[in-house]
């Protein structure tokens, strides 16, 4: 009979991954099929060994960060095969943070932050990437890292990522988007891929922290106290916003003197 329009494609069995009780298919238009044991999955989201979390099965949905690329990279993590630190470290870096954090794998997310501060060390070219992905991931420490490694004409190097700010932002905003050799640690020099997803309060803190001090290390310690003040002021903020809201219930009574 022949195969309906409505019908799912056949799923491609995975190579590495073919065998376990859990089971995960790609977003892929060609999807990919991966099966492993229940077990690695517990233990990255720091559970005891017994029944699985459910489902069993996991259809994924987002395209660009549940490809069989991103999931296979994110599996190797599960299963302690790492990853290894080259020009394509952040864009790989991004895609397990994204899923770890999605299936709350904190072990997975820890380790991937760890083995961004080791490739900061062994490759600095990158302080510009790391700092953003550290800001976006909410790494003040790994962010001043960044700021103290980096250096004139280290500039990140796009090409062929899937994450290109001109495969984002496309032909249309071209004029957006600086040229490669302008990407510095300064915020207002980055493409706009780089300042989508990033907090407002860390591009300020960063912007401002180099404009206080002239050497990359006190530029990375001034960071650090410009981050941390402004997370107070934050959490004041909301504070604040929590009392006034408890005021507006009719009968609570407790701040509005009732």
């Amino acid at each position: 009979m022949p195969t309906s329009k409505n019908t799912p494609p056949t799923p491609i069995i995975d190579k590495v991954y073919s065998q376990g009780d859990f089971t995960i298919i790609s977003s892929d238009s060609k999807p990919v099929k991966f099966q492993l044991p229940s077990y690695y999955l517990l233990a990255a989201r720091g559970m005891q060994t017994g029944a699985p979390p459910r489902p069993f099965h996991i259809d994924m949905t987002d395209k660009e960060f549940e490809h069989a690329e991103a999931l296979r990279l994110w599996l190797d993590f599960v299963t302690n095969r790492g990853m290894t630190i080259d020009s394509t470290f952040i864009g790989k870096a991004r895609n397990v943070l994204h899923l770890a954090r999605k299936y709350d794998c904190s072990a997975i997310a820890r380790s991937v932050i760890a083995l961004a501060h080791t490739a900061l060390e062994k490759t600095p070219t990158l302080a510009q990437q790391i700092i953003v992905l550290a800001a976006q991931c909410d790494e003040p420490d790994l962010v001043a890292k960044g700021i103290r490694a980096y250096k004139p004409g280290d500039e990140p190097n796009y090409h062929g990522s899937r994450h290109s700010p001109r495969h984002i932002a496309g032909s249309t905003g071209a004029q957006l988007i600086p040229s490669l050799e302008h990407v510095r640690v300064e915020p207002s020099t980055w493409p706009l891929s780089d300042w989508q997803g990033t907090p407002l309060t860390y591009i300020w803190t960063i912007n401002r922290a180099l404009t206080l001090a002239s050497s990359r290390a006190e530029q990375g310690d001034a960071f650090l106290k410009l981050i941390e003040a402004a997370k107070d002021l934050e959490r004041k903020a909301a504070s604040d916003s929590k009392k006034r809201k408890l005021t507006s219930v009719p009968g609570l009574g407790l701040f509005s003197g009732e």
